[in-house]
């Protein structure tokens, strides 16, 4: 039996959540390239992301039932911020500015 089937098949179906946002310079311009990581800070498990010219990163299928650390990086310049497990919403917006 699959992992999903396992977990559906004992009733404890996970719940996902995206996360997404904007990675800008202290100027407000969005940054290309930039490294966007995502921690899950119960397993330490990094997914990674490398933004797109409009700035923006994209996580998909994350646990809605962690917190997660997402940090995003250029340059030597690093912005981070936290989303709670506790925040509900099955997409939630991050907008980080590098410093």
């Amino acid at each position: 039996m699959g992992t999903l089937a396992a977990v559906l098949a004992a009733g404890q179906y996970v719940k996902t959540r995206t996360i997404e946002g904007t990675v800008t310079d202290q100027s407000g311009k969005p940054v290309d390239g930039a490294v966007v990581k995502a921690e899950n800070t119960e397993t330490l498990q990094i997914r990674s992301y490398i933004t797109q010219r409009d700035g923006t990163f994209v996580f998909h299928g994350l646990n809605s039932r962690v917190d997660y650390r997402v940090k995003a990086e250029s340059d030597g310049r690093t912005a981070e911020q936290m989303v709670s497990k506790f925040n509900s919403k099955p997409e939630v917006t991050v907008n980080l500015k590098l410093r």
